[in-house]
């Protein structure tokens, strides 16, 4: 039985007049060994073939099957007839919505990037998918909190889309709303406001079921409410939000992040119980749905910093610990794990269990290594944390070791007037350690 599981290699089958003419073999597991020879007509087909499979494993959240599916159909678009590229697009897109979905955006952005200059090539038939699709390179760009890149991808859309009849409205409110996201994360509430008020009014005037895109809006708003004190307001929306959701099958997930952005707005307000309340709630749902990374762990950190803010520093600890024990933890992406160690290294020097502190700024230590030269201030923060420890210890020993390191490091640095005015201050500490 052939399956299409492990790949396709090109391969050049000379014809009988001596010209080349691109071929696929396909790879069969069953009998270990590269067969076929298909021409175009067979590798459009079977492109449409692997294209529904995505699909139908995408909707089962079957991401890891999806995945290879996915992986497969990129390899053979590449042997599709120039009229129908897009498929490679397609194929492209496909890969990184993915990878999106499960949290990996460092892997999807690169090909995002790959399938737009396919769909925003004007040689192909279907530029609408252009539009469709710059606005989930927006929202990739805004986890990477590339507020330029992202502004240009929904811009492009406001700007070209309107003029375009065969473009679906829905992809313009999209592009609002992913406005209203970059004026949000660049505290500019009142432009945020006003982008999403005009995706808001966009959806409820198409026909169709837009629930979900509603749904989003008024969540988005509540929280931009809440980041500028408008709690009344922020209340109102977040109750809309929730009531929608709640409507909606497969509602965990987003039930969560709406949960998890509640507790967001009580921990502005400092009112930590209540924080406390939604961020638990937020938990049990995510425990239960499809959610990635960035969703869990950022969810784990404002639960551990609102015990911290209550005076609750054991239990503080106790959800740092268990998270960063856990090994999905372990395979973040660096930057995602940061924030969790820094938290958890600063409660054991706050509760002075200074030995566990240093070993977690060993751990941000190593992370933060391979781009010291570029950012000495944030390496050297850490060594002077270190250094604090072993003071307070009155490890004498280790405390020479790591000023003599300091010394090293910050000579002839330029530092951030911050970074330098810390330095000052241990400087006299740090000598002393060393006569």
């Amino acid at each position: 039985m052939l399956k299409l599981a492990h790949g396709v290699k090109d391969y050049f089958r000379v014809t009988q007049d001596c010209k080349p003419l691109p071929a696929v073999y396909v790879y069969d597991t069953y009998y270990n060994k590269w067969v076929g020879g298909f021409y175009y007509g067979i590798a459009i087909k079977i492109t449409n073939l692997l294209a529904s499979q995505c699909r139908n494993e995408f909707d089962a959240k079957k991401y890891g099957k999806a995945l290879k599916t996915a992986e497969l159909y990129t390899l053979l678009a590449d042997f599709v007839p120039r009229e129908l590229r897009v498929v490679k697009g397609e194929a492209l897109y496909w890969q990184a919505a993915i990878l999106k979905t499960v949290g990996d955006f460092y892997g999807a952005l690169p090909l995002f990037e790959q399938a737009e200059k396919v769909f925003f090539d004007t040689s192909f038939r279907r530029p609408v998918d252009a539009f469709a699709f710059a606005n989930q390179f927006g929202m990739v760009y805004l986890q990477f909190g590339d507020f330029d890149s992202a502004e240009k991808k929904f811009q492009r859309v406001l700007k070209v889309a309107p003029e375009n009849p065969a473009v679906p409205h829905e992809f313009i409110a999209s592009a609002h709303s992913g406005m209203g996201a970059v004026y949000r994360l660049q505290k500019e509430p009142d432009k945020a406001v006003v982008e999403y008020k005009k995706a808001l009014e966009m959806y409820l005037a198409l026909k169709g079921d837009f629930r979900v895109s509603l749904a989003t809006c008024a969540q988005a708003l509540a929280s931009v409410y809440g980041d500028g004190g408008h709690y009344q307001e922020a209340e109102a929306f977040y109750r809309q939000a929730e009531d929608m959701w709640k409507q909606l099958p497969d509602k965990e997930l987003n039930l969560a992040r709406l949960k998890s952005e509640m507790g967001n707005t009580e921990f502005q307000k400092k009112d930590y119980e209540k924080a406390i309340i939604y961020l638990k709630e937020a938990l049990e749902l995510f425990r239960g749905s499809d959610a990635n990374l960035w969703d869990w762990i950022g969810n784990m950190n404002l639960l551990g910093m609102a015990f911290d803010k209550k005076g609750e520093k054991k239990e503080a600890v106790n959800v740092f610990e268990n998270l960063i024990d856990d090994e999905d933890f372990k395979e973040a992406p660096d930057a995602l794990r940061l924030s969790s160690l820094m938290n958890l290294a600063q409660l054991y020097l706050d509760t002075k269990y200074y030995a566990q502190a240093v070993l977690v700024f060993g751990d941000i230590l190593t992370i933060l290594s391979e781009q010291k030269e570029n950012n000495p201030d944030s390496y050297l923060q850490i060594q002077i944390k270190i250094a604090q420890a072993y003071l307070a210890m009155r490890d004498t020993k280790n405390l020479q070791i790591i000023t003599k390191e300091i010394n090293a490091f910050s000579k002839g640095k330029k530092l951030l007037p911050e970074t330098a005015k810390r330095l000052a201050e241990v400087t006299p500490i740090l000598k002393e350690s060393e006569l």
